[in-house]
């Protein structure tokens, strides 16, 4: 007994989870504070501004990341230094090719940032404001790919320490600017350097583990043969970038609908809301570092039992902590708006409430559907899909507050956007899963 809860402590997951759920308080603490001292007003305005720059990302996201974890797990590839220099050249070629979308980015993010929130506020944005959004942005979409191969590695406790020191270095860099200027000029001066620390962080380490650990010859020749290997993934590519148009609807134009409807302090509640709520996504982050190359592998070696075994374990302790999370909230929400915001965001409990219901099957379901679209060449109804569930989740806003007069309209309809793509998703996926292993049957592939 004690012989095995020592090892589950000692397991990457629970390393990891506590590492996120460590970065998710030091994240928490920091966007109680920058709320407390911004004030919904400008809260507002600046969840309209992420909302254009987040949609302007869309744009020029092609899901490069995805096609690089099915190329890193290439059942022709065998170890050596042929795999080696195979490695090294998907990491060059990955930066070079993420290096150019996020100077695109950039370019867009700024126009965008100058030249569209007049249509959603009526508070004048700076041109700082406007630069700090689109370079820390940017900063942002060209390290991700980095984290991203990291995780393939199945270095968890580098990935862990590294998560925990970023949100300590981010958050310590936003905290101090906001307090020296209790103002969106803060915010975004803060904003900026928060993301080039991080940015800075994981770079180093990244390169030490490659270089160092794994002897990836990254600082030689520049090899690009990896690219022709990405263009047989044209198809998935074309589909990703389709999907980032559809995720700006249901991510970043979200908060611009509410926007259009509402004064700057409503919208600055909708978009604290869902920031506060973000926060339990370290949790998915956690297990998916661990879990989404664990399910690749078992997918590419056919262990569809265990495969089986693993998700439904997902799924059942998510939805114990989310209605544990859920009843947290009910009890204490009143109370911690009272006392940590001084009723800066009056009436925003329930929203809060209602956007904690997607984790669920964010963290419960995608989490291990992902893998089988990926593994299956789904990409294409999978876009579909997401665009019938942005279509339903503006419906299901417009409409009810067409009818009911009430901001909860759009949560609502936030979490109608998951409950038809998970719903949707699992009637594609389970097919698939059924082939693998027969309902009730002992787990073997059908013949």
């Amino acid at each position: 007994m004690i012989a095995k809860l020592k090892a589950k402590l000692q397991s990457p997951v629970f390393f990891l989870t506590v590492a996120n759920l460590f970065s998710a308080a030091v994240g928490f603490v920091s966007g109680m504070l920058t709320a407390r001292w911004l004030g919904a007003g400008a809260y507002g305005v600046m969840g309209i501004i992420s909302a254009i720059n987040g949609t302007a990302l869309n744009f020029v996201d092609l899901r490069l990341s995805d096609v690089m974890a099915k190329m890193y797990f290439r059942k022709d590839l065998a170890e050596g230094e042929g795999a080696k220099r195979f490695r090294a050249s998907l990491i060059q070629s990955s930066l070079l090719c993420y290096g150019g979308l996020s100077a695109f980015f950039f370019f867009l993010g700024l126009i965008a940032n100058l030249f569209l929130p007049r249509f959603f506020t009526s508070q004048p944005v700076h041109w700082t404001w406007a630069l700090c959004s689109a370079a820390g942005s940017s900063i942002t979409y060209f390290v991700n790919p980095i984290g991203y191969m990291q995780r393939l590695t199945g270095r968890f406790r580098l990935l862990g320490w590294q998560t925990m020191a970023g949100s300590i270095l981010s958050s310590g860099m936003m905290v101090l600017c906001v307090f020296l200027q209790k103002s969106l000029d803060g915010y975004y001066l803060g904003f900026l350097l928060a993301n080039f620390c991080g940015a800075a962080l994981a770079v180093g380490l990244a390169l030490y583990a490659w270089i160092r650990l794994d002897g990836l010859p990254i600082l030689g020749r520049v090899d690009l043969s990896a690219l022709k290997v990405m263009r047989e993934h044209s198809r998935f590519l074309m589909w990703g970038n389709f999907l980032g148009y559809i995720k700006l609807g249901h991510r970043s134009a979200d908060v611009l609908l509410v926007g259009y409807f509402y004064n700057d302090s409503v919208t600055g509640l909708y978009k604290f809301a869902r920031t506060l709520t973000d926060k339990f996504y370290m949790l998915f982050d956690a297990m998916n570092q661990v879990y989404f190359p664990t399910f690749m592998q078992m997918l590419s070696q056919g262990a569809a039992a265990a495969y089986r075994r693993m998700a439904t374990r997902i799924l059942v302790a998510t939805l114990v902590f989310t209605l544990a999370i859920l009843g947290v909230e009910y009890l204490g929400l009143p109370y911690f708006m009272t006392l940590v915001l001084k009723g800066k965001f009056a009436g925003v409990e329930p929203i809060i409430m209602i956007m904690t219901i997607p984790f669920f099957f964010v963290t419960g379901m995608y989490i291990w559907m992902w893998p089988l679209v990926l593994h299956h060449n789904l990409a294409g109804r999978f876009t579909v899909f997401s665009v019938l569930a942005v279509l339903a989740q503006y419906a299901v806003g417009i409409l009810g507050f067409g009818i009911f007069q009430r901001l909860e309209a759009f949560p609502s309809g936030y979490v109608g956007h998951y409950v038809l793509l998970i719903t949707l998703l699992g009637v594609l996926v389970y097919r698939r899963f059924s082939e693998m292993v027969p309902f009730g049957g002992p787990g073997k592939a059908k013949k």
